[in-house]
């Protein structure tokens, strides 16, 4: 296929789309400046310096592929995806608003792209579904961001982020993120809202401002495997109407709650590890529902898990040691169900049960707690069964009750 030279035939990258046919290539030397672009010719542009002078500098509706350029925009945008399936390798991107934006139901290739500056690096809507591999995004807002019903799959994604979340998913949108790390967001890392359904793996969110994941309305994530460390705020923060699952969920050095609960939140949460925060390690309140299997939540600054306000958690083989307040402090009627878990080493009480919440206590391990195993007050009642191993004081107080059902013979 013909190569058609830019500077050498053509003064600018608009003329050589005007004489290109299917299957061409154009390779650019230097700077092409030129306005507007909108491409539906199937071919190859490489090398150079394309510079947009309007509020976009190119759109795609072909399956062009863009290798190897340099794209700037000072003043808008750079470049458009809206249908086929476009190739974009190699490419670094200057511009001060959304470097690539998918719509319509484009399926784009992006392949080891950097973006050192902009306001957007990636956005997707309507269907499109991009595919991602090796990106590097450096935004003053968000990173990327999903809407409408966009879906596509995301790997080896770094972005630091400025006034918005790292990554905002929202809509119907389903991507699937793999990889993606999340680093020094103005805001949180990950904010999942709507009817928003991704699947996150071994991604991960530091030095945020507010939470690593937040989740809320009626988003239903899929999570396995998920790093916060570090945070100026909290770890997850799970509210309104939201549901999913989580697994492999680590959260170490962050100055809020490792994870927090509320509202009418539904979530499931499995191998956890919540360490050394400057706060507490779990928070359920406002009626939200948890569940949480397996895992160990250590030296916190506070109580280990706090259920509060009609919230409810079934925990199940956790070990909570080590935190300078109480291992699991109920209040305002919160319940809990624990199977199998160990409370041992806190500062105060292992479980302490306040305001008529009530608690049942199935096997599991409870010792070496500074101020006594269980204390129940203010209404509250505590009941073990025959196969709970409980060492230390047990103290009730103001119509709290501490009761050990009998084993059957």
């Amino acid at each position: 296929m013909p190569t058609l030279h830019i500077p050498g035939q053509h003064a600018n990258l608009k003329e050589a789309l005007a004489a290109a046919q299917a299957g061409d290539t154009i390779l650019i030397e230097g700077v092409s400046e030129q306005p507007f672009l909108d491409i539906s010719t199937p071919l190859t542009i490489r090398g150079g310096t394309i510079r947009g002078t309007e509020a976009v500098v190119m759109r795609l509706n072909a399956d062009v592929t863009v290798q190897g350029c340099d794209i700037e925009n000072p003043g808008g945008h750079g470049i458009v995806c809206m249908s086929a399936s476009p190739v974009l390798e190699d490419l670094s991107f200057k511009v001060r608003e959304t470097a690539i934006a998918c719509g319509g139901d484009t399926s784009p290739r992006i392949q080891r792209v950097k973006v050192p500056s902009c306001r957007i690096g990636l956005s997707a809507q309507g269907t499109a579904a991009p595919a991602v591999d090796d990106m590097v995004i450096t935004s003053s807002g968000s990173g990327m961001f999903f809407t409408g019903q966009a879906s596509g799959t995301l790997s080896q994604v770094a972005i630091a982020s400025g006034q918005m979340a790292g990554v905002e998913i929202g809509g119907e949108a389903s991507p699937e993120l793999s990889g993606v790390a999340v680093v020094a967001s103005g805001a949180g890392g990950f904010f999942i809202h709507q009817q928003a359904r991704p699947r996150l793996k071994d991604c991960q969110a530091q030095r945020m401002r507010l939470a690593g994941l937040e989740v809320r309305d009626q988003a239903d994530p899929q999570v396995d495997g998920f790093l916060v460390q570090e945070s100026h705020g909290g770890g997850l923060f799970i509210h309104g109407e939201s549901t999913g699952t989580y697994l492999e969920v680590h959260v170490r050095g962050c100055a809020l709650v490792g994870i927090e609960v509320s509202e009418q939140a539904r979530p499931e949460l499995e191998r956890l590890t919540l360490e050394r925060g400057q706060s507490g390690g779990i928070w359920v309140h406002d009626d939200a529902v948890v569940e949480v299997i397996e895992g160990r939540i250590e030296g916190h600054t506070f109580m280990g898990v706090e259920v509060c306000d009609d919230g409810k958690v079934q925990l199940e083989q956790l070990e909570i040691r080590g935190n300078l307040d109480q291992g699991v402090v109920l209040r305002d009627k919160g319940q809990a169900g624990l199977v199998a878990c160990v409370l041992a080493d806190n500062n105060k009480y292992g479980l302490l049960g306040q305001d008529a919440s009530r608690a049942t206590i199935e096997g599991g391990r409870i010792e070496g707690n500074g101020q006594g195993a269980l204390r129940a007050e203010g209404g509250s009642a505590l009941v073990l069964d025959a196969a709970a191993e409980v060492q230390g004081a047990q103290h009730t107080a103001d119509r709290g009750l501490v009761h050990r059902v009998a084993e059957e013979v």
